[in-house]
């Protein structure tokens, strides 16, 4: 059993009477997944370009595109609850309840997610490697095990 799944079965004993996590969870990991590879492809194109520099203070440099990512992120984050919510699968309650839970559970997953993709960038770049092998592989391999992860750590908390 990998990571993620060793971390789902550990959900399945926190959530029990919130299955709707389940029906968004495909979505969650897709989400995160995505960030990552934003953050990470828009860096080695800067990278590439000369309009970055190689090093972890650059990130200042790549700041629009970090936020805007991130809001985007947040935004579907707050739009996957509210569908289950208009299909009425959750009452109004448990919707509040689950947009907190998914809020934090971004700010985890992105903030870590964000770490990961432009490290991986910049160290991949500094040792003369094409970063565009690395940094989608690696950050598509944890985004799954972190979105999972945040979402347990979240939802042990916020329950």
């Amino acid at each position: 059993m990998n990571v993620t799944g060793m971390i789902l079965t550990e959900i399945m004993g926190v959530v029990g009477n919130q299955p709707q996590i389940f029906v968004i969870y495909p979505a969650l990991i897709t989400t995160i997944g995505g960030l990552g590879s934003i953050i990470g492809s828009t860096a080695t194109t800067k990278l590439a370009l000369g309009s970055m520099t190689s090093s972890f203070l650059s990130i200042k440099e790549h700041l629009t595109e970090i936020l805007s990512t991130w809001v985007a992120s947040l935004i579907l984050f707050l739009v996957f609850p509210s569908v289950i919510f208009i299909f009425r699968v959750i009452g109004l309650l448990v919707f509040g309840q689950l947009i907190l839970q998914l809020l934090f559970v971004n700010v985890l997953a992105a903030s870590i997610m964000i770490i990961v993709s432009f490290g991986v960038a910049i160290v991949t770049y500094k040792r003369g490697w094409d970063p565009d092998n690395f940094v989608i592989p690696i950050e598509s391999s944890i985004a799954d095990a972190v979105t999972t992860a945040a979402l347990l750590i979240v939802m042990s908390i916020i329950i």
